[in-house]
């Protein structure tokens, strides 16, 4: 994705005859095919369902070029590590560092604590070409949405960076132990990595998709078409080649979706659609010049390494300021600004550094004292946590919402039902004390009670036990054999195991089941608990926003309007639903709608401060809140006394009764 496309070209036949570098227009050509759907993926990500396998074929670019370049410095006698990287430097390092300033000073302008803090760790891990395992490390349910990571791109970066390091140093080696067979010994490690990211993508695709080792396939095809002598080919066969690539990219970029496993086998489709149209140009006599050499198509493709580094902090830092997606005004708007900027960073950054002569003291100087200052942000962010001295009116503070939950313990991501345990997960009042028992079953919309729960043990003088999943609702029998489907088989017999004087069960409002299955199924389990005896209080719907609630507070303060109360962007078609199994079932309702919302607003502050960290999840201020207004309900459930005017369980006067309880079953 960083090599000077098409400027040169250097191959090497099998029988070691040097070839003359020579501009491959085609290649620019080529790049262009890439940078088009990826561009166009981050702004209509429907118009180009597979718009992202443009890095893969970047990737097969990169790869043909360095190591064409590479063998030409080995067989002529020029090859130099210092003079390889010092290349690098200068072709990759200038235009990133501009980026990279610009989305440090608008990120310290906009950005909310939490989520400057995250660009600084992602700043620090650019700098230093490492952001893929960052963002491999980072993946989970708690994951931040993609349009706070405005660096997120810069992953692909990373992963061709890391594999220069050591690919250098392996062309030299091996091109002095085994030259004339050094494509079987590339072929072999190429099969090696291909085998084991297609098995990996099975167990964690997520190291599949980032991680270097399983993306170095992907490079090594280019490399072994720099090695093949495609010169002899025939004009039909050519053709055939330039059709068939062009083909088989177009149908991986409107046809593959994000849901796909990917890289793994999928990848091979645009894999192999570039490596035959660079085979189909060798020499000179590239078919369908029209399409791939035509002046747009060459100037997108020189402008596409500052083009891909420019378009998603644009496009992140809009979305992130207006809380919701683009219009498709405004995604023209912010395509063209991002052409503008890249066109502006070609000729003022990229060819300058390229063309100027820098000697290694400059070249590596300048590399350090940038990477220096990247990282000094990142360790500032972090130890101020995120400067939240930027916004005196916004009362946030960082929050880690894996604490919150008991995140990989008493709330699985993923993880088999043996990862829980009961000991571990229950939240005792006093030990060694008989106390009633309130369980806690549901996904995280479930376990983001657990904090408010928990604050409420005090005035209750109750165990609770917590019982989640991510996107794993309580029902029970689902009849499914998915990881959900065994925690649902496995949380049900720790609940009738367990036997709790109170049973607390609730769900997300963007489950993907359709409503009538919702309370089929909710209907079930309300059943199944009622013949057993055991009491349950279902919660309903909590409203959901299009954005972060933190950011909506933000821009209603920047525009000088209330920030208290927003309108919801779901229908509550889940609350509905629920609402009718708990009448079915004679079971207790308390609808979350009621207590929060009027008319088409919901409340989002407690006494300025967020309810909700992300776009309904819970913060501890709103799982506080949440559950002191229920808390009668709970106590009473409990039977246990208490005063409304307790300091433990404020209850403000001003609701009425928030559930009817359809029948009491004593």
């Amino acid at each position: 994705m960083s090599v000077d496309a098409g400027t040169r070209n250097s191959t090497l036949s099998l029988n070691g005859e040097p070839r003359e570098l020579k501009y491959r227009p085609e290649i620019d050509g080529l790049r262009a095919i890439a940078i088009i759907p990826v561009v166009l993926y981050h702004l209509v990500p429907s118009m180009v369902p597979g718009g992202f396998i443009g890095v893969d074929v970047f990737f097969v670019i990169s790869g043909f070029l360095i190591t064409g370049i590479l063998f030409n410095d080995i067989r002529e006698g020029r090859y130099s590590v210092i003079r390889f990287y010092r290349r690098r430097v200068l072709r990759i390092i200038p235009a990133l560092t501009v980026m990279l300033a610009f989305t440090v000073l608008v990120g310290s302008c906009v950005l909310l604590p939490i989520d400057l803090r995250n660009l600084g760790r992602s700043g620090l891990a650019t700098s230093l070409f490492s952001s893929n395992i960052l963002l491999f490390h980072e993946v989970g349910y708690f994951d931040a949405q993609a349009d706070t990571k405005p660096l997120l791109h810069t992953w692909s970066l990373a992963v061709e960076e890391q594999f220069y390091v050591l690919f250098p140093l392996f062309m030299a080696l091996a091109y002095r132990a085994v030259r004339r067979h050094i494509i079987f010994v590339i072929a072999a490690i190429l099969t090696l990595s291909f085998a084991a990211g297609t098995y990996v993508i099975g167990r964690d695709p997520n190291a599949a998709f980032y991680l270097p080792q399983f993306r170095a396939w992907e490079l090594l095809v280019g490399a072994m078409f720099a090695l093949v002598n495609c010169a002899s080919l025939r004009p039909c066969t050519r053709r055939f080649l330039a059709a068939g690539g062009l083909v088989a990219i177009l149908v991986s970029v409107f046809c593959f979706t994000s849901e796909m496993p990917f890289p793994g086998p999928n990848a091979l489709v645009p894999v192999i659609g570039a490596a035959a149209i660079i085979a189909a140009g060798t020499n000179g006599k590239m078919p369908f010049e029209s399409v791939f050499c035509n002046a747009p198509m060459v100037f997108v493709g020189k402008i596409s390494y500052s083009l891909y580094l420019w378009h998603w902090p644009l496009i992140a830092y809009a979305q992130y300021y207006l809380v919701r997606d683009l219009t498709p005004t405004e995604s023209v708007i912010a395509g063209l600004l991002a052409c503008l900027a890249a066109t502006l960073s070609y000729h003022v950054v990229e060819r300058p550094f390229r063309i100027r002569k820098f000697s290694l003291r400059t070249t590596f100087g300048g590399a350090a004292a940038a990477t220096v200052c990247f990282v000094g942000f990142g360790l500032l962010t972090e130890a101020t946590s995120g400067m939240p001295e930027r916004f005196p009116t916004l009362r946030t503070r960082i929050q880690d919402p894996g604490v919150m939950y008991s995140a990989r313990t008493c709330f699985l991501e993923g993880q088999p039902f043996t990862d829980w345990n009961v000991e571990k997960c229950t939240f005792r009042y006093k030990a060694g004390v008989d106390s009633p028992k309130v369980v806690l079953w549901g996904d995280s919309y479930a376990a983001h009670l657990s904090w408010g729960f928990r604050q409420l043990q005090q005035a209750g003088r109750f165990d609770l036990v917590q019982i989640t999943m991510a996107a794993c609702p309580p029902f029970v029998q689902a009849g499914e054999t998915t990881a959900c489907g065994r925690f649902q088989k496995g949380a049900w017999a720790e609940v009738v195991s367990l036997n709790p004087d109170l049973l607390v069960v609730t769900m997300a409002p963007w489950n993907r089941r359709a409503p009538e299955e919702v309370r089929r199924s909710m209907a079930r389990t309300l059943s199944a608990a009622k013949k057993r005896g055991i009491h349950v209080l279902l919660v309903g719907e909590l409203p959901t926003y299009a954005g972060p609630v933190p950011q909506i507070i933000r821009l209603l303060q920047s525009r000088g309007l209330p920030s208290d109360r927003y309108s919801p962007a779901n229908s509550f078609r889940t609350e509905n639903a629920l609402r009718t199994a708990a009448l079915e079932t004679s079971t207790d309702f308390v609808s979350l709608r009621a207590l929060l919302c009027s008319g088409n607003q919901c409340q989002i502050s407690i006494n300025g401060n967020p309810i909700a960290w992300d776009i309904g999840h819970l913060t501890m201020e709103g799982s506080n809140y949440i559950v002191s207004r229920i808390a009668p309900i709970v106590l009473r459930s409990l039977r246990t006394e208490i005063s409304c005017s307790s300091n433990s369980v404020q209850v403000p006067p001003n609701k009425p009764m928030l559930c009817k309880r359809a029948a009491w079953n004593n």
